[in-house]
């Protein structure tokens, strides 16, 4: 089962009891990470790590690692990685591509174009022009919008249950 809705702020919560954003768009690469299929998986072993990647100026600060902290993707523990080369990142199984990429977002996309990474970014127009997972903040709630053509493309299969969830999905 799939929990995904952050829960309307009833009357009685303080702030400090309700996730942050980006503690929900944490939250949501979590999810999105564990209904997601790699095809060909870059992990050898069981011994080998999950790594997602972020490129830019990145708003999460400690929030990734404790969201991954002490869980595995597959099996394989969680690694975070941060770059401003996206050569680093690669490897990684998922690249969040931070708003401060967005003004050349579109010479990033061909470099991952093909490989089974999934890319996820929250800014307007990321799953439209090629992106795979867009991150949208409406009427308070975190929303999202899936590429299944780009994600299909680069040898991904998301779960229907992450599709049935979806905004958006777009297919051609």
């Amino acid at each position: 089962m799939l929990f995904f809705i952050v829960p309307d702020i009833v009357a009685e919560t303080t702030p400090l009891d309700r996730p942050g954003e980006y503690e929900v768009k944490a939250a949501f690469i979590y999810n999105f990470a564990r209904f997601t299929e790699w095809k060909s998986s870059n992990h050898a072993d069981s011994d080998s790590t999950f790594s997602i990647g972020v490129i830019g100026r990145e708003p999460f600060g400690p929030i990734l690692e404790n969201t991954f902290q002490n869980k595995t993707i597959h099996e394989h523990p969680v690694k975070i990685k941060r770059a401003q080369n996206l050569q680093e990142l690669i490897p990684c199984q998922i690249i969040f591509i931070s708003e401060s990429e967005q003004s050349h977002f579109e010479k990033i996309l061909p470099l991952l174009a093909h490989r089974q990474i999934l890319t996820i970014a929250d800014f307007p127009g990321f799953a439209e022009s090629g992106g795979m997972i867009e991150l949208r903040v409406e009427e308070n709630r975190v929303r999202f919008v899936i590429n299944q053509k780009e994600a299909k493309e680069a040898g991904l299969k998301i779960n229907s249950k992450l599709l049935n969830l979806a905004q958006k999905v777009i297919t051609q």
